[in-house]
């Protein structure tokens, strides 16, 4: 099924792109968590929708 979900795993894929490197991880520990939980196999295990999911970004991006 594609929902609201499935845009969150789409941003988080894009995240991970963005600040995963040959050279490794070049985000924060809490970054990888939040991209980890929206780039969930389980729909149901990822963030609720786009709200959620930029509410958990902000203060890991600090």
């Amino acid at each position: 099924m594609i929902d609201e979900r499935t845009t969150v795993h789409l941003l988080g894929r894009t995240l991970h792109h963005l600040l995963d490197s040959a050279q490794g991880w070049r985000g924060a520990g809490e970054q990888r968590g939040v991209v980890e939980r929206a780039t969930r196999e389980m729909p149901t295990a990822r963030y609720a929708d786009v709200p959620a999911l930029v509410r958990a970004w902000r203060p890991a991006a600090l």
